[in-house]
């Protein structure tokens, strides 16, 4: 099993059954994720993106799915910091973290990510995409941005 030093590497096809166990632990919060996995069985080309699965002690404890949406599955804030991390290193756009607040926070939070806006890009919605950076965030800010560009 190839993984980083925070234990974090890419979910497949091998992983299904372990990665249907973890999000089972709340089937409701999880449903997207589980939808996704099971039409997909974790193959990057038709997920349109990746599952990334953190271990610990060689049993998979959380995981995010990382594509148009990065969507934590069974985080703690560490999870969460390590998963942050690597998306940072990606530099991937995306348009949103979805999640429980608790699950969520701890990407701005712990893992200093800020959502910064490309006037250049804009999705089918009209929205401007969101990119990873490396931060301080000012979330009174960003929710003001988002009103005015929904307005």
């Amino acid at each position: 099993m190839l993984t980083t030093r925070h234990g974090v590497r890419v979910l497949g096809a091998d992983d299904l059954t372990e990665f249907l166990a973890l999000a089972a632990r709340d089937p409701v919060v999880n449903v997207f994720v589980d939808y996704r996995a099971r039409t997909t069985n974790l193959e990057p080309r038709w997920l349109g993106g990746e599952m990334w699965g953190r271990y610990r002690d060689g049993r998979l404890v959380a995981a995010c799915h990382v594509g148009a949406n990065l969507v934590p599955v069974q985080c703690t804030d560490d999870d969460a910091e390590a998963f942050a991390e690597r998306a940072l290193t990606r530099g991937r756009t995306i348009s949103t973290i979805v999640g429980l607040q608790a699950s969520v926070a701890p990407f701005w939070q712990v893992g200093n990510v800020k959502m910064a806006t490309d006037a250049s890009k804009t999705n089918s919605s009209g929205y401007k995409a969101a990119t990873l950076a490396r931060l301080p965030l000012q979330l009174p800010l960003i929710r003001t941005a988002l009103k005015a560009a929904r307005d």
